[in-house]
């Protein structure tokens, strides 16, 4: 093998070189590539403009290249536009919908498809995603309650509150005081939230039919007035003094703050229904539930047992909480207020959290079966539900009207499904999310898409394939450390081929699986293939090579499987493809390359690797 230049003397040759030198490069190339000998190989029926060599970089015809999906692609999107073509680089991000929440017709939530927290909305009655706030900075916290959605703003640095409102399609301010406002709540035409104006955090509301701003709880002295809640007429918060947590609550109506607890220890974690308060109270020392009757202005308990009670809810007159009194792990347990009896919900092996109750329905976080699943108990029935049995994490469940949201990891990401009834089929609100933001809006207009494999889904690879060439785009697929194309197709029995991680073994090597009479191959231009070509150093820190093994037999296989080369017998899958190219459907050429970078960012490629890079994007973005 020759030796050449550092890729960056090469680059920076290239860059000098003028107008006449680059078409005179082109036009050594053509004389050169004329004189290949035609045979099966698809190279060499290819008129090609440069053979985009490091040693001899030549001008190439400008193209629109996409490289999605790959932590290092920066790197491969240098190299690619200082040979004119012009790249789309989208590093691929795990989006992730988080601080969700669900009113009849509407859910909302926050990601960061954008960069930063932004919300969005999904309608259920007609399928649609809406944008509710783009704004820059972080929107965060989103709550809903008919038609309005409320946030937590950053756009001016400083959090501010800020409301939409869906049935116009309008954004309003509620309040841009100074310092901190955060933790929005809303019910019905009343906002509330914890406001810093005063340096220490008060409670303040907002009343959204008059615009009136009301100072809730700034009349109670020093201390810090905390995460406020609304229901109706009344607002609960957590107050904390002296070292210590009281609950409080405010009547709108009246204009009075009144004591719910302030017993020894600390009350805290409160949650409000139209008729009952309850908290953790840990006046005992241990963490125990206590409740308040709003109508008769009187505190009893609900759970005073061994062990933690936590994360309580309630609806109507049944509380519902996860409880450690096997001082193992937690389980589920419920209090109906009016019998006043406890109800075991979920008592099993391993933990039962984040429970949550709307009238007949309990659902819960469940780990019985070694995943977070979602389970669901009837109340009036005593039955058991199982929601979401899939392999990866189904969290946080939220019940409201009689449908089911949940957080939810089988795609790779982390999506909102819901069921409008307990027992209907899973829906997915996040359904934008089926490509990195922006790829399906361009896709067309590209010569050939790049697919790393950073995307850990796939599912979204297979959806920017598919689109890539519908669209009839080609298409070069990097094996790697997370979800490659290979992998992806494989996994979904397309293609007649399977796929092996190489698990270790090193150091990687390559040899043309087809050669000519020279022992030149036409992707390896310029490349001596008659010695073992390296595709990383020997002091690779990491080697995520795919073992790509094709059956030309399989009925679904294409007619022109083509092995371009092979990894050498150093490699642990012997002998197994390392390179292979195929037609799609439509026509698109699809080039799966069974070495990567992706968890070194390329630094131990090889020059050799470098030029069988440059020379696969040019056969692909070239025309025949």
């Amino acid at each position: 093998m020759k030796i050449e230049a550092s890729r960056e003397e090469k680059i920076v040759r290239y860059a000098v070189k003028t107008v006449y030198l680059k078409r005179a490069f082109m036009f050594v190339s053509l004389l050169s590539l004329a004189g290949c000998i035609n045979d099966d190989n698809s190279f060499r029926s290819l008129d090609l403009t440069a053979t985009a060599t490091l040693d001899e970089p030549v001008e190439t015809v400008a193209a629109k290249v996409m490289i999605v999906g790959d932590v290092a692609s920066p790197r491969l999107a240098d190299l690619l536009e200082v040979r004119g073509y012009e790249v789309t680089d989208v590093p691929y991000v795990a989006y992730e919908a988080s601080a969700y929440a669900m009113a009849g017709d509407y859910i909302v939530w926050t990601d960061k498809r954008n960069g930063n927290f932004d919300i969005y909305a999904y309608q259920i009655s007609s399928a649609t995603e809406l944008s509710i706030s783009l704004a820059a900075g972080d929107q965060l916290a989103p709550q809903i309650s008919g038609d309005y959605v409320v946030w937590q703003d950053h756009r001016n640095d400083d959090a501010d509150i800020y409301a939409y409102q869906l049935s116009t399609g309008t954004e309003f301010v509620v309040t841009t005081a100074e310092r901190q406002q955060r933790y929005p709540q809303i019910d019905g035409d009343y906002i509330v939230w914890q406001d810093e104006r005063n340096n220490e955090p008060d409670i303040y509301a907002y009343q959204i039919s008059s615009g009136k701003e009301i100072e809730v709880s700034n009349q109670l002295g020093d201390g810090e007035q905390l995460s406020p809640l609304i229901n109706g007429d009344t607002i609960v918060w957590r107050s904390f003094q002296g070292g210590f947590n009281d609950i409080y609550g405010y009547h709108i109506a009246s204009e009075e703050p009144f004591v719910i607890s302030d017993a020894s220890g600390s009350q805290y974690m409160p949650v409000l229904s139209e008729k009952y308060v309850v908290w953790v109270d840990n006046s005992s020392g241990s963490d125990d539930l206590y409740g308040f009757n709003l109508n008769t202005e009187t505190s009893f308990v609900i759970s005073a047992g061994a062990g933690q009670q936590w994360r309580p809810q309630i609806s109507g007159d049944v509380v519902v909480w996860q409880d450690n009194r096997n001082g193992v792990d937690y389980d589920i347990y419920a209090y109906n207020l009016l019998t006043n009896s406890e109800i075991p919900i979920s008592v099993r092996d391993q933990a039962q959290t984040f429970p949550v109750i709307d009238g007949d329905y309990i659902a819960w976080q469940d780990f019985r079966d070694g995943n977070d699943d979602i389970y669901v108990y009837r109340l009036s029935t005593g039955e058991e539900i199982a929601i979401s049995p899939h392999a990866t994490a189904q969290t946080r469940p939220l019940l409201v009207d009689g449908q089911i949201a949940w957080l939810d990891g089988r795609r790779g990401l982390v999506d909102v499904f819901f069921r409008q009834e307990i027992t209907a089929a899973d829906q997915l609100a996040t359904i934008k999310w089926l490509t990195p933001a922006g790829i399906l809006d361009t896709l067309s207009e590209q010569k050939l898409v790049i697919l790393g494999s950073d995307i850990f889904s796939d599912g979204v690879v297979l959806s920017i394939f598919d689109a890539a060439t519908s669209a009839k785009v080609n298409v070069l697929g990097f094996g790697g450390t997370s979800t490659s194309l290979a992998s992806a197709l494989s996994a979904a029995g397309r293609y007649g081929m399977s796929v092996t991680p190489a698990s270790g073994c090193s150091p990687m090597r390559l040899v043309a699986d087809v050669a000519d009479v020279n022992n030149i191959h036409a992707l390896f231009t310029d490349i001596e293939v008659a010695n073992i070509l390296e595709l990383e150093s020997d002091e690779a820190i990491s080697m995520d090579e795919l073992a790509i093994e094709i059956n030309a037999s399989d009925a679904d296989s294409p007619d022109d499987w083509d092995v371009l080369a092979t990894f050498s017998t150093r490699m642990c899958n012997l002998a197994a493809p390392a390179i292979v190219e195929f037609t799609a459907e439509g026509g698109s050429k699809v080039m799966l390359d069974g070495s990567a970078g992706v968890a070194d960012k390329y630094a131990y490629w090889s020059d050799s690797r470098w030029n069988m890079f440059s020379n696969a994007v040019s056969y692909l973005t070239s025309e025949e």
